[in-house]
Order: C-alpha cells, then sequence, then structure tokens
C-alpha cells in the first residue's frame, strides 16, 4: 500500500515542490498528511470571503491542489473575483439533508464558475456525486458552470502559467 501511495505521491509532486506562501498564509499538515491553511492573497480585491461555519470567514485551502489553484486564481488577470467554500448548497444523502460548500466560486472573464477540487479516485464516491447533482442543478438554476477539477486538470492548468 505504501508503494502505491509512494508513486502517486512522487507522480504529482509538482503540486507540493516549491509552496511558497504570503507573508500571513499558513501551511500545515493535516492528520492524513495533507497541506492545509489559510491562504492571504496577493489581491485581496479579487477575493471575497463570506464568513460561514465552513471557512470561519477566512480563504481556506485543504490539500496543496487548493493551495495551488488558489495561487493561480491571484495571479490569473482573467480571474475577476473569488469566493472560497462561501456558498451552501443543500443535498440529501441516506436520506438525510445536507449542506455542501463547493470549494470556490469564480468569475472568470464573462463566465460564473463553481469549482470543485477532488482527486480523481474520490469523483465517483456516491457522497460526491450527490453533492455534485446539486451543484449542478444550482448551476442551471443560476447560469452557474459546474466544474470538477482533479490533478490531471489542476497539471494541465498550473503547468501553463
Amino acid at each position: 500500500m505504501n508503494s502505491i501511495y509512494n508513486k502517486i505521491k512522487n507522480q504529482y509532486s509538482f503540486l507540493t515542490k516549491n509552496i511558497k506562501t504570503n507573508a500571513n498564509s499558513t501551511i500545515k499538515k493535516s492528520k492524513r498528511g495533507h497541506l492545509q491553511g489559510v491562504y492571504i492573497p496577493k489581491n485581496k480585491d479579487k477575493f471575497i470571503v463570506l464568513k460561514n461555519k465552513q471557512n470561519g470567514g477566512k480563504i481556506k485551502f485543504r490539500s496543496s491542489w487548493e493551495y495551488k489553484f488558489l495561487q493561480w486564481c491571484d495571479q490569473n488577470k482573467n480571474v475577476k473575483k473569488v469566493v472560497s467554500e462561501g456558498i451552501p448548497i443543500p443535498y440529501y444523502f441516506e436520506n438525510k439533508k445536507r449542506k455542501y460548500y463547493p470549494d470556490f466560486l469564480l468569475l472568470y472573464k464573462d463566465e460564473k464558475l463553481l469549482i470543485e477540487i477532488k482527486p480523481k479516485n474520490q469523483v465517483l464516491n456516491e457522497m460526491n456525486q450527490a453533492k455534485f447533482n446539486a451543484a449542478k442543478k444550482f448551476c442551471e438554476q443560476n447560469n452557474y458552470k459546474f466544474l470538477i477539477l482533479t490533478e490531471i486538470e489542476l497539471k494541465n492548468l498550473i503547468s501553463k502559467n
């Protein structure tokens, strides 16, 4: 099991190499070994923080993928606004009503994008599918596009910068 984990870790090490934090950003490892913390943007006027139970009024990231994506948003001139975990979307799973907070809402060029960053091996998870279906419905009703970005899409996106 460790050898498989190490192969995956090495294959996507570009996500954790050369992570530079802004002066006040914090990064730590979670219990599972993922990088997580609070992102402090360079272009603060781009970021909108809607305080809720999920984010505590801060721009939080829960993986190195999310951190790299935040950096990409911060640097990309086509990204006009970013909201992190700001919109609760109700969904049902196992006959229980829950709230899903997609990772990011972006105003990108003239498009409104709702973005979830998820490892490819978790995309087909039953609970995630329930969340994604609710997000797609929300997007249809509000003229947004819903995107799920895995390590594959992120690698392509980040390498273009």
